[in-house]
C-alpha cells in the first residue's frame, strides 16, 4: 500500500523530470516569437478556440525577468493555428508588440474554421481597445 501511495506521489515528478528533453508547445511558441525578440523567454497560453481538426491559439511572450527597458517589442501576442495535439506551431498569423506593458488582456472574440478575430484592451483600466480579424483557409 506504502509502494502505490508513494508511486502516485512521486509519479509526476519522475514524469516532469522524463519530459524536460521533449520540446512542447511552449518551446515552440518561443522559437516562433524569438524570431522577432530573441531575448523572449517566458510563454503563457492565453486562449485556444477548436480550428476544424486544429486550433486557434492567443499566446504571450514576455524577457525573461518582465523588466520594462523602453521596448514593447519585449512583450509580444501571438495568434497561431497548433496542431490537434498541442505540440506543433503549423501557423503564425500574426505577433504584435504590447500596447500597455504588463497590463494588456488578448483573447479569442469570435471564430469559425478560417476565421477569427480577436479582441483586447488594457487589463487595469478597460482602455486602448483592440479588434482584429483574420482569415486563414484549412491547411
Amino acid at each position: 500500500m506504502l509502494k502505490h501511495a508513494l508511486l502516485l506521489i512521486c509519479l509526476p515528478f519522475l514524469l516532469a523530470l522524463e519530459s524536460t528533453g521533449c520540446p512542447t508547445l511552449l518551446d515552440a511558441i518561443r522559437d516562433e516569437l524569438r524570431h522577432t525578440n530573441p531575448q523572449i523567454q517566458d510563454i503563457q497560453i492565453l486562449d485556444t478556440k477548436r480550428k476544424y481538426t486544429n486550433y486557434w491559439v492567443i499566446a504571450r511572450g514576455i524577457v525573461a525577468g518582465g523588466v520594462f527597458d523602453g521596448d514593447f517589442e519585449d512583450e509580444l501576442f501571438s495568434l497561431l493555428v497548433v496542431d490537434e495535439t498541442y505540440s506543433l506551431v503549423l501557423a503564425v498569423v500574426d505577433v504584435m508588440p504590447t500596447p500597455r506593458w504588463r497590463d494588456y488582456d488578448l483573447w479569442i472574440e469570435s471564430y469559425d474554421s478560417e476565421n477569427v478575430s480577436i479582441r483586447g484592451h488594457g487589463f487595469m483600466y478597460n482602455d486602448q481597445p483592440f479588434e482584429k480579424s483574420y482569415r486563414v483557409p484549412h491547411r
